[in-house]
C-alpha cells in the first residue's frame, strides 16, 4: 500500500517507515486478501451499528443527529432495521473467510504497518477484530495531521503497542497540534 500511495501522506509515511527501520524493525512486504467482497461487508457494519444504537432509533433520537440526508449515519441506522437476517448471515460467512485470510497474512509478524488511508484496512480490522492503532507522523504541506496504522494479531496487541511506544519515544509528533487548533485557543 505504501508503494501505491501518491497522496498527501506519502512523505510522512516514508519517514515513519525509516524511523521504524532505525528502531530495528525488519520491514517485509505482505499481501492482504484482495478478493474479499468488501461491498458485502457494509451489511455487517450497518446491522451491527444499528443493533448498538437500537435504543437511539427506537426512541427517535436519530432525528436529532445533524445530518439527515440519504448517506447520513442517521439514515444508515434507520435502514439497519430492514436488513434481512439471511443477508446478515450470508455476509458473515464471507467475514469468516476474511478473518482466516487476514490471519494467514499476518500471523508470522509481530505487527504490520499500514498507511492509515490504505485501501480497506479500517474496514478489514473492524470485521476481523484485529487490533489497530493509529500513530501520528506529522503534518502534510497544508498543515493537516498525518498518521500510519499499526495492525496486531488477535489477542496479541503487545508488540504493536510496544512499537508505537518506541516510535513516540524518538519522535515528537504526538506532542504537536495542527496550527488551526493552536491559533484558535481562547
Amino acid at each position: 500500500f505504501f508503494d501505491k500511495d501518491t497522496t498527501r501522506t506519502h512523505k510522512p509515511d516514508s519517514l515513519a517507515l525509516e524511523t521504524f527501520k532505525k528502531l530495528g524493525a525488519e520491514l517485509v512486504e505482505i499481501e492482504f486478501p484482495k478478493e474479499s467482497p468488501y461491498d458485502v461487508f457494509d451489511i455487517i457494519l450497518r446491522a451491527e451499528a444499528g443493533a448498538f444504537f437500537d435504543e437511539l432509533v427506537r426512541e427517535h433520537k436519530d432525528r436529532e443527529l445533524g445530518e439527515q440526508d440519504a448517506s447520513s449515519r442517521a439514515n444508515s441506522l434507520r435502514q439497519s432495521r430492514f436488513i434481512p437476517a439471511a443477508e446478515y448471515l450470508q455476509a458473515n460467512r464471507h467475514r469468516k473467510v476474511l478473518i482466516e485470510k487476514f490471519y494467514a497474512a499476518i500471523k508470522d509478524f509481530d505487527f504490520v504497518i499500514s498507511p492509515s488511508n490504505g485501501e480497506s484496512m479500517n474496514l478489514a480490522t473492524n470485521l476481523t477484530g484485529n487490533p489497530a492503532l493509529v500513530v501520528p507522523t506529522g503534518f502534510d504541506k497544508k498543515g493537516r495531521p498525518t498518521s500510519i496504522t499499526l495492525l496486531g494479531n488477535l489477542y496479541d496487541e503487545g508488540p504493536m503497542l510496544e512499537a508505537a511506544f518506541l516510535f513516540q519515544q524518538i519522535t515528537e509528533f504526538e506532542e504537536k497540534r495542527p496550527q488551526l487548533f493552536i491559533n484558535n485557543k481562547k
